[in-house]
């Protein structure tokens, strides 16, 4: 399973929970850091160190990736 499938499949759990957060950062394991730039990537949500901030990273993300076939 691509990490775009992956990152689809997390967008099937209920929205603002920690299980979807979770589901992200089980493909992009959390790795705060103090200062954190602008997500340029979807990777880089995982330097966001408030989950609620990183969700919305990730979501934002997710959201733009095309529907792929599950």
């Amino acid at each position: 399973m691509s990490v775009a499938q992956k990152l689809q499949a997390c967008q099937d759990i209920d929205d603002a929970t920690k299980e979807r957060l979770n589901c992200y950062d089980a493909i992009y394991a959390p790795q705060p850091k103090s200062k954190a730039a602008a997500a340029k990537s979807v990777s880089d949500c995982r330097y966001v160190k408030e989950e609620d901030e990183r969700l919305t990273c990730f979501n934002g993300f997710a959201d733009k990736i095309p529907k792929l076939p599950r």
